[in-house]
């Protein structure tokens, strides 16, 4: 018997700032509680591989609310002390992107992180639930972003 059942899915809303690169590096680092050098890292590494997460804006580096919650996903991830790489990077990126235009996620949306066996040690899979990260930082982002 076929199963007619219609699933929808609860998207979160799109503000219109979400892409507007007006958050600084700064504002981004203490929001995120994480030294400013280590997000600056970051943003070089995510450029070096062709998913940046800031723009230049009048001769200094900005983000936008999303490159802000991409960013968060990073950081959930290193408070657990998962390795950053460029597959980590590039899958953040994957996504927080549909087709090349940012993206958020669905209610209750996950997403799975991988490290692969090496040197003795055991493959780890992260499960990351990338909605409560967006839903935690909406208000904050909102704040800076307008």
């Amino acid at each position: 018997m076929p199963d007619d059942t219609l699933v929808l899915r609860a998207e979160i809303p799109r503000p219109q700032w979400l892409d507007d690169p007006v958050i600084s590096v700064a504002d981004a680092a203490k929001l995120l509680e994480l030294p400013e050098n280590t997000l600056s890292h970051w943003l070089k590494m995510a450029e070096a591989i062709g998913v940046p997460m800031h723009r230049k804006v009048g001769g200094s580096r900005r983000m936008t609310a999303h490159d802000v919650f991409r960013a968060a996903i990073l950081r959930a991830l290193y408070r657990i002390d998962f390795p950053a790489s460029n597959w980590v990077f590039r899958r953040a990126y994957e996504i927080t992107h549909d087709r090349g235009r940012t993206c958020l996620p669905g209610f209750l949306d996950e997403a799975e992180f991988m490290h692969p066996a090496t040197d003795g040690q055991p493959e780890v899979r992260v499960i990351v639930e990338i909605s409560l990260i967006w839903l935690s930082l909406h208000p904050h982002l909102e704040r800076l972003a307008t």
